[in-house]
């Protein structure tokens, strides 16, 4: 590596840290300018709409692009508190095919959801646990390999880990040691049939 090979990296490196820290402080500022906004305003006095969440939810979603779970708490004027009460909502919507999660929620980053009818279909590897994943590719291999092959393939087929690949490797054998439908036979992972 080249002297401005490693100030590039610094370089990035810098960037990356001073943009998670103004992504954590705005979190931070949201949080609790919501939490002013609970405490000023007491909850005999806050209106609730007589419309149930999911169809309130279904009249602000857009259907020509995705949307995340702050998207809907703005729209709606609801605040950090009833983020739960949003996801499971958004679950229960998922179960009747009303709408798709484009992409499951990852370190700091949000999940993204679409109306059922928008366009783009969603990477077949965005809506999978690094475990669903894994299981998926085994199964199409159809050999046995070892973790690390495995998590190359992962990568590969376009997988984006939520971590480096030297962790996700640990958390994949981790993950492996503990479901039965995994075996190991001299470092080489298989799965059960099904």
């Amino acid at each position: 590596m080249t002297a401005f090979d490693e100030l590039k990296r610094q370089a990035a490196a810098k960037r990356d840290a001073a943009i998670q820290a103004a992504r954590e402080e705005y979190r931070d500022t949201l949080r609790s300018l919501d939490g002013l906004r609970c405490k000023l305003t007491p909850k005999h006095k806050r209106r609730r709409s007589g419309v149930p969440l999911h169809e309130r939810i279904l009249q602000a979603i857009p259907r020509d692009s995705c949307f995340t779970v702050p998207d809907i708490e703005s729209w709606l004027g609801l605040d950090y508190s009833d983020h739960d009460l949003i996801r499971s909502t958004l679950n229960r919507m998922m179960k009747r095919g009303v709408i798709k999660r484009m992409r499951r929620s990852r370190c700091r980053e949000v999940a993204i959801f679409a109306a059922a009818e928008y366009g783009p279909s969603a990477n077949q590897w965005d809506d999978m646990t690094l475990i669903e994943a894994a299981e998926t590719v085994l199964r199409d291999l159809g050999r046995p390999v070892s973790a690390v092959a495995l998590t190359v393939e992962l990568v590969e087929r376009g997988y984006t880990p939520t971590t480096d690949e030297k962790a996700m490797l640990k958390s994949l054998r981790d993950a492996m040691r503990r479901k039965p439908q995994f075996r190991e036979s001299g470092g080489q992972w298989t799965v059960n049939a099904e």
